[in-house]
């Protein structure tokens, strides 16, 4: 097949990006350089206003802060109940792990409605967590619309895409030099490049958690 029939195959894959990828992105630049907000036939001026806005507006602060801190906190929030997580799956079977991972996947399956709903009767007044509180005789509480509550909602979430990521790495680590060098203490070398292996996977882990968050 020559080039020129293989690159017209491309042609509506390149049309759907930059209809519903690239000009959206593009839509959004263009309003935010405009003073009013709405994109015109005029090339835009380098209206920058609306950028120094959210350096001057105390309540955009405190909006960027709480992001910011959020996103750090359902970070390590999520690495620290994926990672072990994620090993222990890798060193079963491959039958049990299967088994387990499909277990992981079924959130995959329900709708992120339904999921929101469910998260938000966990939460809410009369949720789980209240219901508990009271039966140890503590007050009826919400954590809908509060830190806490957010960061469980993001955590719970992002939690499965964490699980599968570390796991797609770790199992392709040999689990056997690192039970060596914790059984010899002249296998130092070993367990340094083990310890390596793994720190190196939850490094690019991270990276593509937080990328989705």
């Amino acid at each position: 097949m020559d080039a020129g029939p293989r690159l017209l195959l491309i042609v509506p894959v390149v049309v759907l990006y930059l209809l519903f990828f690239a000009w959206p992105i593009a839509d959004v630049l263009l309003r935010s350089l405009a003073p009013n907000g709405a994109t015109t036939n005029v090339a835009p001026g380098l209206y920058l206003d609306n950028f120094a806005e959210i350096f001057r507006d105390d309540f955009l602060l405190r909006i960027e802060w709480r992001t910011v801190v959020l996103a750090i906190a359902s970070t390590l929030l999520t690495l620290l109940l994926a990672f072990p997580t994620a090993w222990f799956i890798s060193r079963l079977s491959r039958r049990i792990g299967t088994i387990v991972l499909l277990l992981i996947l079924v959130p995959f399956w329900i709708s992120i409605v339904v999921r929101l709903f469910a998260v938000t009767s966990l939460l809410s007044p009369n949720g789980l967590l209240s219901a508990t509180g009271q039966l140890l005789g503590m007050e009826p509480f919400s954590l809908l619309y509060t830190f806490p509550g957010t960061l469980v909602g993001t955590t719970m979430y992002l939690l499965p895409y964490l699980v599968l990521i570390l796991y797609s790495r770790m199992v392709g680590i040999d689990g056997s030099p690192l039970k060596v060098s914790c059984a010899s203490s002249s296998s130092v070398s070993t367990l340094k490049r083990a310890s390596r292996s793994t720190a190196h996977t939850m490094y690019k882990a991270a990276i593509v958690h937080t990328s989705r968050e």
